[in-house]
């Protein structure tokens, strides 16, 4: 599925795209004289292409951020349970999945310090036109 359906026309269509906020269908138009891109979910959201971008990045890095704080912890609790001997015969096994566990957490930690934002200009043309 495309992100932007091509021919795209003023009547909203399905696109290819999660709305930033509530997760839902956007739709989208092109609006105007220009064909500016206008997207909406179906509870309302409404946005302009670079506010879909915005929303995006800004989804992506709180999602690995909550994928970094998850590891963390799950590793924290496997080497618990092995320094109070309530891990068991599995301990081998836990300390193996924390140390994998933390290595996964450092690599989303690079990926968030190398993945900067789309810069968007607030002066250019949203749609990309010259």
């Amino acid at each position: 599925m495309q992100a932007v359906p091509d021919p795209l026309g003023p009547e909203q269509q399905v696109s290819g795209l999660g709305c930033p906020d509530c997760a839902g269908v956007l739709n989208v138009a092109a609006e105007g004289p220009q064909g500016t891109l206008q997207f909406r979910c179906r509870i309302g959201h409404a946005y302009a292409a670079d506010e879909v971008i915005i929303g995006k990045e800004k989804r992506l890095e709180e999602s690995i951020w909550t994928a970094v704080v998850t590891l963390e912890e799950l590793a924290v609790l496997l080497r618990e349970l092995i320094a109070t001997g309530k891990a068991g015969s599995h301990a081998g096994a836990y300390e193996e999945r924390a140390a994998r566990a933390l290595r996964h957490q450092q690599m989303l930690r690079q990926i968030i310090a190398d993945d900067l934002s789309t810069a968007l200009d607030s002066g250019a043309d949203p749609d990309g036109a010259a």
